[in-house]
């Protein structure tokens, strides 16, 4: 049986575009995995980014402080209602922007030390949100943030 002229050119551009389609699909599953990673940032690219997040979050927190407390540091039942709803979480928004971020190529190690020094120092200071204004729980993470070459992450309380 044959195809009238026109019904065989319809079969034939429904092949070729279901051809085409598949090709398609199938080049967008071939692309290069290295595509989508995020290429590492140079160290003053790095520096300049985390430290943006220390300014960002010290600035509002400092904004906070001072409008809760404009008399001075908080104590007793307000001291720790302070470093439970604000410091703390404060801090715990800086580590986690931070380690978000791609550390610079070779830098991996030593930027993970300063994550790490950075919670045990807020972990620390959950277990006794009282003293926080007195406590050097930061103080190993401050050391490493700019052993690490950061300007502005000073961990303080």
């Amino acid at each position: 049986m044959r195809l009238p002229h026109h019904r065989l050119r319809c079969r034939v551009v429904k092949l070729a575009s279901i051809a085409l389609a598949l090709l398609a699909l199938a080049a967008a599953g071939c692309g290069d995995d290295d595509e989508e990673e995020t290429e590492a940032p140079t160290k003053d690219e790095f520096v300049v980014e985390a430290d943006k997040i220390c300014v960002d979050a010290d600035e509002t927190l400092a904004e906070v402080a001072l409008e809760q407390y404009p008399e001075g540091p908080p104590t007793g039942d307000d001291a720790v209602a302070f470093a439970e709803d604000v410091f703390i979480p404060n801090l715990q928004g800086q580590h986690d922007d931070l380690a978000a971020l791609t550390p610079p190529e070779g830098e991996e190690d030593a930027f993970a030390d300063v994550l790490e020094q950075l919670q045990a120092g807020i972990d620390e200071i959950a277990g006794d949100p009282e003293n926080f204004v007195r406590t050097d729980a930061l103080e190993d993470a401050s050391a490493a943030a700019a052993d690490f070459g950061l300007q502005t992450c000073e961990f303080e309380n």
